[in-house]
């Protein structure tokens, strides 16, 4: 009986973790949603998200356009553009180097002229900086849409944002 009781917590908390959490981006690269009018019925609404698919963004993108329209007093929406990216997790490294080599200014007088010169120092500065960042894989979806009201034209891009918000409360 523990067995079951511990593998049904592991699944729970591997479920738990792969959801995405739906709410509003605290940053421009942060994860969630964001929005921003262009225009009284044209608004640019994305959704980006820790690893998952672009097409689980596409659909929570399409979940946070129709409550917009909803919120902006409008029945339907229309995508105009969109645009779906996909990151793998990935590795960068930056290295530099820096050499300087100093000299020394040397100066000899005889008994009749000084003479003054610069050479070599045996002291040289070898430095060495390397900066390693490990990027999450993510997931981004983009939307450009027009609100409507009243009857919807009959296209493929275009949905009626009651419907399509009852839809994704369900799931």
């Amino acid at each position: 009986m523990s067995k079951y009781l511990a593998l049904l917590s592991v699944l729970f908390i591997m479920v738990a973790c792969s959801a995405p959490t739906y709410k509003a981006a605290s940053s421009e690269r942060g994860y969630g949603y964001r929005e921003k009018a262009l225009s009284d019925d044209q608004w640019l609404v994305s959704f980006r998200m820790a690893g998952g698919s672009a097409q689980d963004a596409y659909q929570l993108v399409l979940k946070r356009s129709a409550e917009l329209t909803l919120q902006q007093g409008y029945d339907w929406f229309e995508v105009i553009h969109r645009r779906r990216v996909e990151q793998e997790g990935a590795d960068t490294a930056r290295v530099s180097t820096q050499v300087a080599a100093s000299s020394q200014t040397v100066t000899r007088c005889g008994l009749l002229n000084c003479e003054t010169y610069s050479r070599p120092s045996n002291m040289n500065t070898t430095g060495l900086n390397a900066t390693t960042r490990s990027q999450r894989p993510y997931a981004l979806a983009e939307v450009e849409i027009r609100m409507g009201t009243g009857l919807s034209p009959d296209l493929d891009n275009v949905y009626l944002a009651h419907e399509l918000r009852m839809v994704s409360e369900a799931e």
